[in-house]
Protein backbone atom coordinates (compact mmCIF):
# COMPACT_ATOMS: atom_id res chain seq x y z
CA UNK A 1 0.00 0.00 0.00
CA UNK A 2 2.54 2.57 0.73
CA UNK A 3 4.82 1.41 -1.95
CA UNK A 4 1.73 2.28 -4.80
CA UNK A 5 1.01 5.63 -2.45
CA UNK A 6 5.01 6.29 -3.39
CA UNK A 7 4.51 5.80 -7.18
CA UNK A 8 1.24 7.87 -7.06
CA UNK A 9 3.08 11.42 -4.96
CA UNK A 10 5.98 10.47 -7.91
CA UNK A 11 3.56 10.70 -11.00
CA UNK A 12 2.37 13.66 -9.53
CA UNK A 13 5.47 15.49 -9.18
CA UNK A 14 7.22 14.29 -11.59
CA UNK A 15 7.63 16.87 -14.80
CA UNK A 16 8.09 15.39 -18.48
CA UNK A 17 7.90 16.82 -21.83
CA UNK A 18 5.68 19.68 -22.04
CA UNK A 19 5.23 20.15 -25.31
CA UNK A 20 4.58 23.95 -25.27
CA UNK A 21 2.28 23.61 -22.40
CA UNK A 22 3.60 26.70 -20.44
CA UNK A 23 3.02 28.95 -23.50
CA UNK A 24 -0.63 28.25 -23.54
CA UNK A 25 -0.74 28.14 -19.34
CA UNK A 26 0.44 31.67 -19.27
CA UNK A 27 -1.84 33.09 -21.94
CA UNK A 28 -4.49 31.58 -20.14
CA UNK A 29 -3.38 33.15 -16.82
CA UNK A 30 -3.03 36.79 -18.29
CA UNK A 31 -7.10 36.86 -20.40
CA UNK A 32 -8.76 35.86 -17.26
CA UNK A 33 -6.40 36.91 -14.67
CA UNK A 34 -5.67 40.57 -16.10
CA UNK A 35 -9.44 41.25 -16.52
CA UNK A 36 -10.20 39.92 -12.99
CA UNK A 37 -7.49 42.39 -11.37
CA UNK A 38 -8.51 45.27 -13.52
CA UNK A 39 -12.09 44.43 -11.99
CA UNK A 40 -10.53 44.07 -8.57
CA UNK A 41 -8.60 47.91 -8.25
CA UNK A 42 -11.92 49.63 -9.66
CA UNK A 43 -14.06 47.49 -7.02
CA UNK A 44 -15.96 45.92 -9.64
CA UNK A 45 -15.81 42.08 -8.99
CA UNK A 46 -19.27 41.94 -9.29
CA UNK A 47 -18.94 41.89 -12.70
CA UNK A 48 -16.26 38.79 -13.02
CA UNK A 49 -18.52 36.47 -14.31
CA UNK A 50 -18.57 38.08 -17.83
CA UNK A 51 -14.81 39.37 -17.71
CA UNK A 52 -14.01 35.31 -16.84
CA UNK A 53 -16.22 33.73 -19.56
CA UNK A 54 -15.09 36.12 -22.04
CA UNK A 55 -10.96 35.55 -21.40
CA UNK A 56 -12.20 31.95 -22.43
CA UNK A 57 -11.43 32.50 -25.72
CA UNK A 58 -7.64 32.26 -25.13
CA UNK A 59 -8.16 28.87 -24.28
CA UNK A 60 -9.35 27.42 -28.22
CA UNK A 61 -6.57 26.26 -30.29
CA UNK A 62 -3.65 26.14 -28.41
CA UNK A 63 -2.04 23.66 -30.74
CA UNK A 64 -3.26 25.40 -33.68
CA UNK A 65 -1.22 27.50 -36.54
CA UNK A 66 -1.46 31.18 -35.21
CA UNK A 67 -3.57 32.68 -37.67
CA UNK A 68 -6.62 29.83 -37.10
CA UNK A 69 -5.68 29.92 -33.44
CA UNK A 70 -6.71 33.59 -33.30
CA UNK A 71 -9.63 33.27 -36.13
CA UNK A 72 -10.90 30.60 -33.74
CA UNK A 73 -10.09 32.69 -30.24
CA UNK A 74 -12.61 35.81 -31.63
CA UNK A 75 -14.95 33.17 -33.14
CA UNK A 76 -15.56 31.13 -29.31
CA UNK A 77 -15.11 34.77 -28.17
CA UNK A 78 -18.10 36.40 -29.99
CA UNK A 79 -20.19 33.03 -29.28
CA UNK A 80 -19.11 33.15 -25.41
CA UNK A 81 -20.88 36.88 -25.60
CA UNK A 82 -23.84 35.85 -26.89
CA UNK A 83 -24.09 33.12 -24.86
CA UNK A 84 -23.94 35.76 -22.06
CA UNK A 85 -26.51 37.78 -23.56
CA UNK A 86 -28.78 34.61 -23.65
CA UNK A 87 -28.56 33.73 -20.93
CA UNK A 88 -28.87 37.64 -19.56
CA UNK A 89 -31.87 37.73 -21.43
CA UNK A 90 -33.41 34.34 -20.19
CA UNK A 91 -32.80 36.07 -16.70
CA UNK A 92 -34.56 39.26 -17.59
CA UNK A 93 -37.50 37.84 -18.68
CA UNK A 94 -37.64 35.91 -15.52
CA UNK A 95 -38.38 32.72 -17.50
CA UNK A 96 -39.41 29.74 -15.61
CA UNK A 97 -36.41 27.37 -14.88
CA UNK A 98 -37.97 24.58 -17.40
CA UNK A 99 -37.37 27.32 -19.90
CA UNK A 100 -33.75 27.92 -19.09
CA UNK A 101 -32.87 24.76 -19.21
CA UNK A 102 -34.44 23.78 -22.81
CA UNK A 103 -32.78 27.89 -23.49
CA UNK A 104 -29.63 26.66 -22.57
CA UNK A 105 -29.91 23.08 -23.97
CA UNK A 106 -30.30 24.50 -27.44
CA UNK A 107 -27.14 26.20 -27.10
CA UNK A 108 -25.35 23.67 -25.97
CA UNK A 109 -26.70 21.53 -29.19
CA UNK A 110 -26.36 24.43 -31.39
CA UNK A 111 -22.92 25.11 -30.33
CA UNK A 112 -21.62 21.91 -29.94
CA UNK A 113 -22.57 21.14 -34.08
CA UNK A 114 -20.34 23.93 -34.67
CA UNK A 115 -17.70 23.09 -32.63
CA UNK A 116 -17.28 20.39 -34.41
CA UNK A 117 -17.78 21.00 -37.76
CA UNK A 118 -15.27 24.13 -36.94
CA UNK A 119 -12.78 21.96 -35.39
CA UNK A 120 -12.71 23.89 -32.51
CA UNK A 121 -10.11 22.62 -30.33
CA UNK A 122 -11.16 22.06 -27.30
CA UNK A 123 -14.82 20.37 -28.95
CA UNK A 124 -17.76 21.09 -27.50
CA UNK A 125 -19.50 23.27 -25.93
CA UNK A 126 -18.88 23.11 -22.63
CA UNK A 127 -17.56 27.27 -21.56
CA UNK A 128 -20.87 28.22 -23.50
CA UNK A 129 -23.02 26.22 -21.55
CA UNK A 130 -21.53 27.62 -18.31
CA UNK A 131 -21.58 31.04 -20.03
CA UNK A 132 -25.24 31.00 -20.77
CA UNK A 133 -26.29 29.32 -17.72
CA UNK A 134 -24.77 30.87 -15.17
CA UNK A 135 -25.63 34.29 -16.79
CA UNK A 136 -28.98 32.74 -16.44
CA UNK A 137 -28.77 32.60 -12.73
CA UNK A 138 -27.61 36.11 -12.20
CA UNK A 139 -30.44 39.19 -11.96
CA UNK A 140 -30.48 41.19 -14.90
CA UNK A 141 -32.19 44.19 -15.97
CA UNK A 142 -31.94 45.91 -19.50
CA UNK A 143 -28.46 47.87 -18.42
CA UNK A 144 -27.04 44.62 -17.94
CA UNK A 145 -26.82 43.51 -21.43
CA UNK A 146 -24.64 46.67 -22.18
CA UNK A 147 -22.40 45.59 -19.23
CA UNK A 148 -21.96 41.85 -20.70
CA UNK A 149 -20.98 43.52 -24.07
CA UNK A 150 -18.79 45.53 -23.07
CA UNK A 151 -16.73 43.77 -20.06
CA UNK A 152 -17.05 40.46 -21.76
CA UNK A 153 -16.59 42.19 -25.16
CA UNK A 154 -13.43 43.64 -23.77
CA UNK A 155 -12.21 40.65 -22.26
CA UNK A 156 -12.52 38.80 -25.64
CA UNK A 157 -10.56 41.39 -27.05
CA UNK A 158 -7.72 41.37 -24.31
CA UNK A 159 -7.35 37.65 -24.87
CA UNK A 160 -6.62 38.62 -28.44
CA UNK A 161 -4.22 40.72 -27.77
CA UNK A 162 -2.44 38.47 -25.29
CA UNK A 163 -2.48 35.58 -27.81
CA UNK A 164 -1.11 37.23 -30.62
CA UNK A 165 1.42 38.97 -28.88
CA UNK A 166 2.78 35.73 -28.01
CA UNK A 167 2.54 34.88 -31.87
CA UNK A 168 4.77 38.10 -32.25
CA UNK A 169 7.31 36.70 -29.17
Amino acid sequence: MAESRGRVWTGVIRVGPHRGDHRVAVRAVLSVGVPLLVLLLIGRLDLSVYASFGAFAALYGRTDAPRTRVRMQATAGAILVAAMLVGTAVSALALPALASVVVVAVIAALVTLFAYRAQWHPPGALFTVFAAGATASFPATGATFLTVLLVGGASVAWSLVVTTAFVLI
